[in-house]
């Protein structure tokens, strides 16, 4: 790892902020912190895009039967998983 000094203007506001947050004391500590938080988070996004299992995306979901057949279970529509529902139990319409 490079380290290089460099002068910035910095929000102060931001700076308390962001030091309360990631109970960091210095400056330096608190800029540093900061940038690996975020190049962790992009990282982390980054191997998450690239893998399509990893966001719930399975091969079967260009297989039209697999998918009408998950529509109808999460609807209710197919009584072998899902208990039959009375929508309308326990209401009147007087």
């Amino acid at each position: 790892m490079v380290n290089m000094k460099t002068v910035i203007d910095v929000d102060d506001e931001a700076l308390e902020l962001a030091a309360r947050e990631l109970g960091t004391t210095t400056t330096k500590d608190t800029v540093n912190a900061a940038l690996a938080f975020v190049a962790n988070r992009r990282r982390r996004l980054e191997e998450l895009l690239g893998d399509p299992l990893a966001l719930g995306v399975g091969p079967d979901i260009g297989d039209e039967e697999i998918m009408m057949q998950a529509r109808r279970l999460r609807l209710g529509l197919s009584g072998s998983l899902l208990p039959d529902r009375d929508l309308g139990a326990g209401t009147s319409a007087a």
